[in-house]
């Protein structure tokens, strides 16, 4: 809502002191401080007398309001129609009013102020809003016309511009304080670049020496350890006599003990390998499969109970990757040494696919063991910090593995986390480039070998002896082998790559083969694929009505090289 309350004149000098005495009368009534009467002011009485130069004009104040922000809005209107003059030219012509107008919030109208002649000006109001009655009391305070009062005029500018010089002063003497304090403060923070700059040095060259002295120092240490682990395990061969079941438990004992410290003084090496930048990659290709088969036959003999059960997935449209096998190896058996460590009954998984569009794999350690809490995970990263934890006399380490782990993984352009939670257990996620960084990238994309046309055979089944045998069963026929541990991740992988073949357990748990089967035959993505039923269970002939439609019913004890070949072969 706009509300009009005073208007001004414009013919001759006078009245450019009376518009500009309006406006300081004005801004005072609607409690402007004295600053911003001021300003409005100066605003006000540059463009009056540029409207004066046009051959006259006429000022209105106007009160915007009925809106989150009132406003004291002037209309300065040229109505004379006289063209630009030589006097206002050589001042600078429409640039020194703009120069006054900033001293408002807003302003209109200067760019086209010779063709339509109309400026106006906003100044935001402050404080509490303007009612209806104070707009009635304002119009009766203010005169409609008036006589210009020069003399009084000048005095009131002489006050102001008094006082803005000694603000200006006092602003002088608060910017010369301010220096001199940044001047000291600048001195301190040179002083303390300089002290930071001799304390990284000092800390430069204390930590080459720790690298050169764990260096030296682990190659000296292997020496003797290894001389001590090969007599321990002659002497447990009975090379040179019998032992007493008291000495073979003290030599196992030693025997023991030296090979932990030679598993300790190895981190140290390649720590400090690390640290110096001496450790190299030596990218070759790499099967995920083959080094998921190789970690199995190590630690499956080292599960220390049937309350765990170790599993490896790897998804089967996995590449080859082109890394350094060894240290990925060394990555992973560290996080399957905790998690065997840490793991007293449940799962231990360890399973790998494709992200970011195939350009990274994804290689996850899944246990259910004692799990860190969440504000203490990343202390299991810091160099010989342990997480305190109940079984810690049971279990003891040097807190090296995992800093050294999540040192290779980034020293192979991946990264190393984890996620935890007390009672549940962890997850620890190591993702790495297909291609390391330095490799060679194949001219063409390589994937995992896939002999003949592309055929695809799916194993579900819950044992892996079982499936171990069904895949070396299959032996060197042309195809792409992938396995499922469960009915349920069966289907999802059936309807995913949609196999050419399936070999089906019936006995598993939470979905039994008979379930899988009815689904494969309702979902019409997988009705066609012919299923081989692969079994220990003895059927009767509602099994056999149950199952109608299977290409074969194998026993699990039959499972032949050339069965399998005469069947895959009708493929």
């Amino acid at each position: 809502m706009i509300t009009s309350l005073l208007r001004v004149v414009i013919r001759r000098d006078e009245d450019v002191v009376v518009a500009r005495q309006r406006a300081r009368e004005v801004a005072a009534a609607l409690h402007f401080e004295q600053r911003d009467q001021a300003a409005v002011a100066t605003a006000v009485s540059e463009v009056a007398r540029a409207a004066l130069w046009r051959g006259g004009g006429s000022i209105e104040f106007l009160l915007r309001s009925g809106g989150p922000q009132q406003a004291l809005v002037t209309r300065i209107e040229a109505t004379g129609g006289g063209g630009l003059p030589e006097a206002m030219d050589r001042q600078g012509g429409v640039g020194g009013i703009a120069a006054a107008c900033r001293l408002m919030d807003r302003f209109e109208g200067l760019t086209d102020w010779w063709d339509h002649g109309i400026v106006v000006l906003e100044k935001d109001l402050g404080g509490a809003a303007i009612t209806e009655a104070d707009i009635a009391a304002l119009r009766r305070s203010l005169p409609m016309g008036g006589i210009a009062d020069s003399r009084r005029e000048v005095e009131r500018l002489s006050r102001e511009l008094l006082e803005s010089l000694g603000e200006l002063e006092r602003r002088e003497e608060e910017l010369a304080h301010l220096n001199q304090e940044l001047d000291e403060t600048n001195r301190g923070v040179v002083a303390l670049y300089g002290e930071l700059d001799e304390r990284a040095d000092r800390l430069r060259e204390a930590s080459e020496l720790k690298t050169r002295f764990l260096s030296y120092m682990s190659h000296e240490f292997r020496t003797p350890l290894n001389s001590v682990m090969a007599l321990a395990t002659m002497l447990l061969d009975r090379i040179d006599g019998p032992l007493t079941p008291e000495q073979e438990k003290q030599i196992s004992l030693i025997r023991k003990s030296a090979s932990d410290l030679l598993a300790m003084t190895n981190d140290f090496l390649d720590l400090a390998k690390l640290e110096a930048g001496k450790t190299e990659v030596k990218p070759a290709p790499m099967l995920v499969g083959d080094l998921f088969a190789a970690l199995r036959g190590v630690f499956r003999p080292l599960v220390p109970s049937e309350a765990i059960f170790l599993a490896f997935d790897a998804a089967p449209d996995l590449p080859v990757m082109i890394t350094d096998e060894g240290k990925v190896s060394q990555i992973l058996m560290n996080l399957l040494s905790n998690a065997v460590k840490f793991t007293d009954a449940g799962e231990i998984r360890v399973t790998a696919h494709c992200i970011l569009g195939r350009e990274r794999v994804l290689f996850a350690v899944r246990d259910t063991g004692i799990g860190i809490p969440a504000e203490q995970c990343h202390r299991i990263f810091e160099e010989f910090s342990q997480v305190p934890y109940a079984g810690q006399k049971r279990f003891k380490g040097t807190g090296l593995g995992l800093p050294l782990s999540r040192k290779l993984a980034e020293l192979l352009g991946g990264t190393l986390t984890v996620e935890s939670q007390p009672g549940v257990g962890s997850t620890f996620r190591l993702t790495l480039p297909v291609v390391a960084p330095g490799a060679a990238q194949p001219a063409e994309p390589v994937t995992a070998p896939r002999q003949g046309a592309g055929r695809r055979f799916l194993i579900i089944d819950d044992e892996e002896t079982s499936r171990y045998v069904t895949r070396r069963a299959i032996g060197d026929t042309d195809a792409a082998i992938s396995e499922s541990a469960d009915g349920r991740r069966g289907l999802d992988e059936a309807q995913a790559t949609h196999p050419d073949l399936i070999f089906l357990d019936l006995q598993m748990p939470e979905l039994s083969g008979y379930e899988v089967f009815e689904r494969l035959r309702a979902d019409p993505a997988t009705r066609d694929i012919p299923v081989v039923v692969v079994t220990s269970l003895p059927l009767d002939t509602i099994d056999r009505d149950r199952l109608r439609g299977v290409r074969a019913i194998l026993a699990k004890g039959e499972i032949s090289r050339e069965r399998l070949a005469a069947l895959t072969a009708a493929e």
